[in-house]
């Protein structure tokens, strides 16, 4: 059966032939060089491409065997890349070390699938198929957002110590969990989830750790974009799919449009796209609204699908804290609202029929926290924020009503607006979605961040679920309207994603500047144009190339200067004394921070047991070091004794007993 939704098939030659193509492209891509630092992942990694089908096909079984076969074209990709982040980070978890996680968990889930295949059996569901106008609609947004991911790379990746350059890269050397770069002893308080998936995805793949970022923040735009248009026909009719996928993709608020209104204004939501804990969170978020959206339509969920929910709010959780928390708290008032409205409603009436369906969702996602909290750092974030760094405003924002009033009018009118008419216009999912609208609005205007203004990022929560009503809405204008309303429709959709694509023309103007003039222009070029300016010695890649293959968890590294620091930690993942933007909003104290401070900038040869104490085993020193005057006299004392030696850099180990991981 042809057209829009079809039955699901058994494999063909033509599926077949494109699975074999895929492995091979892919094993192609496996060998892309690495010309920054020496790749330290196992060439035996590669082989696991074998079972990555399986992981598909293992998703695929759930959902036909689940109440969301007809939407599995949007739910079967996010629960398989769900499946394989979280069967890799147990797997690490349990056993300490990436790479054994990587083996156990991919060859494990792979197996199952294959497997699966011999018990899959044909849907009789009338599926939901893709119409071709939906493809090339992701596929052009994807293309708008692209120039700017291959331009430009965010300050919190390249330019701070526990960045997600700096995170991926200490993952790569088998570190797992990951800890804190500056301070080794502790595992990484951080939503890191994002970052274990680009290691998954630079070590399987043996792309240099950029082009991994970027592959991957373009795959899952492409996926999200997929994700509004479905969404958007599951709530609004077949024809709003394309619009609905572009509009949501990039619908915004109204900051910095014209320069009007404040200039202390939130990023637009595309920005969330470099920053990286957004570019998981959000499909998985709308990989969850869709589910939840078929089981509200259907009335009813199988032990199935509210595993598949179960599973993917794990991955929520491991990757964006704002938008897990609030979705999670969300479902929990949707469900009590719906049932003491049906409980008001059939008072002295005949018995109303319970929505038992919710709170079958409510078990699903409360699973799904609980567990989240035991396998991530999640619970000591979400714990330590509220107690210590959420704190209520001192006043309102902006200092009084009516300013407050404006500044909200600006950021949210235009999706807040059409937003409501299109909850109003669909129905359903409408509570859940404005639940978590005025919830994130309410921390946002009520409360404020101590240490920054990552409060702003509750902001972002406000968007999202507006955006795929808003979207739907004015997609279903464009569409369905008399011909005076798709003309009057037009001006609105032009001002939801105004923000964004100024966001998006300004960050990409900035990336081809630097790349035509050759200069930083922006402090936010891409790796690949900064590196080379850099102009570091291949003598000292090579020193840090053979580090980063021995260093263990705990242990960290002296390098010869400040800068020399700062590419250790980006390039290789080495920890390192150099303390970093944003470690006290982690949870270190002051006085742990001006110690370590003092330490690292006063080296000197009488303080070796305060490195002992803080986990100190390496030093690459090379003919740009300051320290070589320390260096002698440790030698002296053999205190540390060279293990390595590239041209005129020197790798040394401290001979006092080992730091425990």
């Amino acid at each position: 059966m042809k057209g829009m939704f079809s039955h699901t098939k058994h494999l063909s030659v033509k599926r077949i032939s494109l699975w074999i193509f895929g492995i091979g492209t892919l094993c192609a891509l496996s060998f892309f060089p690495d010309e920054f630092v020496s790749n330290p992942s196992p060439k035996t990694l590669g082989a696991l491409l074998l079972f990555l089908p399986g992981i598909w096909f293992f998703a695929q079984w759930i959902v036909s065997h689940s109440s969301l076969q007809k939407d599995a074209v949007g739910i079967v990709p996010g629960l398989a890349l769900a499946l394989w982040i979280l069967s890799v980070h147990v797997s690490g978890l349990l056993l300490k070390d990436f790479y054994a996680g990587m083996a156990v968990g991919t060859i494990t889930l792979g197996c199952l699938g294959y497997i699966t295949l011999e018990y899959k059996g044909r849907s009789r569901v009338s599926t939901y198929a893709y119409p071709p106008l939906l493809w090339w609609s992701a596929v052009i947004c994807t293309l708008l957002l692209l120039p700017t991911v291959a331009l430009k790379d965010a300050w919190d990746k390249l330019s701070i110590v526990t960045g997600h350059f700096s995170i991926t890269e200490q993952i790569v050397n088998g570190i797992y969990p990951p800890r804190h770069l500056t301070f080794a002893n502790v595992v990484l308080p951080y939503h890191y989830g994002v970052d274990t998936l680009f290691a998954m995805v630079r070590s399987t793949f043996r792309l240099r750790f950029d082009i991994a970022i970027d592959l991957v923040t373009t795959a899952l735009f492409f996926y999200s974009a997929r994700l509004y248009g479905h969404i958007g026909v599951r709530l609004f009719g077949k024809k709003v799919g394309p619009f609905a996928a572009c509009l949501g993709t990039f619908s915004s608020g109204f900051p910095f449009l014209f320069g009007f209104g404040f200039n202390d204004m939130p990023e637009p939501v595309i920005s969330n796209w470099f920053q990286q804990p957004w570019t998981l969170g959000i499909p998985m978020f709308l990989t969850l609204f869709l589910m939840l959206t078929n089981i509200e339509t259907e009335k009813k969920a199988s032990p199935s699908s509210l595993a598949a929910i179960m599973l993917v709010t794990m991955v929520l959780g491991i990757a964006q804290t704002a938008l897990y928390g609030i979705f999670v708290g969300s479902v929990f008032v949707w469900a009590a609202l719906t049932w003491l409205i049906v409980i008001v409603r059939s008072t002295g009436k005949e018995s109303t029929k319970r929505p038992h369906h919710l709170i079958d969702i409510v078990y699903a996602v409360v699973a799904g926290a609980f567990i989240s909290l035991f396998i991530s750092q999640t619970s000591s974030l979400i714990l330590g924020a509220i107690s210590q760094s959420i704190v209520p405003r001192d006043g309102v924002l902006r200092g009084s009503w009516s300013q407050m009033i404006l500044w909200n009018l600006q950021c949210f009118s235009i999706p807040f607006l059409f937003g409501i008419m299109g909850m109003i216009r669909a129905r359903k999912m409408s509570m859940p979605a404005l639940i978590m609208a005025l919830g994130s609005l309410f921390v946002f205007n009520g409360y404020t961040y101590l240490y920054s203004w990552d409060i702003v990022k509750f902001t972002q929560v406000v968007w999202l679920p507006l955006a795929i009503f808003a979207a739907g809405y004015l997609a279903y204008l464009l569409t369905h309207g008399r011909y005076y309303w798709r003309v009057a429709a037009l001006v609105p959709s032009v001002c939801l994603v105004a923000a964004n694509m100024m966001f998006l023309w300004h960050w990409g103007s900035e990336g081809f500047r630097a790349w035509y003039i050759g200069d930083n222009v922006g402090m936010h070029t891409a790796l690949w144009m900064e590196f080379p300016r850099k102009n570091i010695p291949p003598d000292f890649v090579n020193a840090l190339a053979w580090v980063r293959q021995r260093v263990r968890a705990g242990e960290i590294t002296l390098l010869p200067s400040e800068e020399r620091t700062a590419d250790a930690v980006v390039l290789a993942g080495l920890p390192v004394l150099l303390t970093g933007w944003g470690d006290h909003s982690l949870g270190f104290s002051l006085e742990d921070i001006s110690r370590r401070n003092s330490i690292y900038e006063n080296i000197s040869s009488d303080v070796y047991q305060q490195y002992a104490d803080e986990g100190v085993r390496w030093i690459v020193f090379s003919p740009e070091s300051s320290i070589a005057p320390q260096i002698n006299e440790w030698l002296s004392q053999q205190l540390i004794t060279p293990v390595a030696e590239f041209g005129d850099t020197i790798v040394y180990e401290f001979t006092f007993p080992r730091v425990d991981s």
